[in-house]
């Protein structure tokens, strides 16, 4: 199961290494260091990931936050960023990594208004003010991911209503009400490539050494 989910986190790795490398334009030696500590970032992800897969297969989750497999990689690819970037090239990659945060929270706000919008069919001041209060009140413990948002759509999170309820008419609040609502904590989906194949030429070098030596020393 840990080999599973890690070959299933491989890909975020590889674009999220290539996203610091784009933007803090690391030397090569750097980048080979930083990829090393992204890989064991990796397995310890794909380690935390099985235990929690093998609790919800056998009955003993026990509730809590899902963590989430891209976060993982992603934080343990910035603190090795932080160790061996110069603190200009790091301040480069923080303040980029920072604006893709608030990006990525922007998508997930936009189409969760766009599934409210399909069943409560919302005005446009409506969707701005729901969508503003979802975005300034984000809860990463309650929103989905964009990996949740692309496998289960058909699903609403539960949303807080103190951001929704007041700008509802009183037919939307019946609608509101009588729609199903799941937990999605974090990214529960563990096939983080969508089953989409990863084709073998959009391999990296970098990646493919760093978990080479990681497994080597398992």
């Amino acid at each position: 199961m840990i080999q599973q989910i890690t070959q299933g986190l491989r890909p975020l790795f590889r674009v999220e290494l290539r996203f610091l490398s784009a933007t803090s334009d690391p030397s090569p030696t750097q980048r080979r260091e930083i990829a090393i500590e992204g890989a064991r970032a990796v397995k310890d992800a794909a380690k935390q990931l099985a235990t929690l897969q093998h609790a919800l297969q056998n009955g003993g989750w026990r509730g809590g936050v899902i963590p989430d497999g891209r976060k993982l990689v992603r934080e343990g690819l910035r603190a090795a960023a932080r160790a061996k970037l110069s603190t200009e090239q790091y301040a480069r990659y923080q303040e980029e990594l920072d604006i893709k945060v608030r990006d990525q929270r922007k998508a997930i706000t936009l189409n969760l208004v766009a599934n409210l919008d399909r069943v409560l069919f919302l005005s446009i001041e409506q969707r701005e003010k729901i969508g503003e209060g979802l975005l300034s009140h984000w809860n990463e413990a309650t929103f989905p991911t964009l990996e949740n948002l692309v496998n289960y759509e058909a699903y609403f999170p539960v949303l807080p209503d103190r951001q929704i309820t007041p700008f509802l008419d009183e037919a939307q609040l019946i609608a509101w009400n009588g729609v199903q609502k799941v937990t999605f904590g974090q990214s529960f989906n563990f096939q983080f490539n969508n089953g989409v194949p990863v084709d073998p030429a959009d391999e990296d070098e970098d990646e493919k050494a760093a978990m080479a030596e990681v497994e080597k020393k398992k």
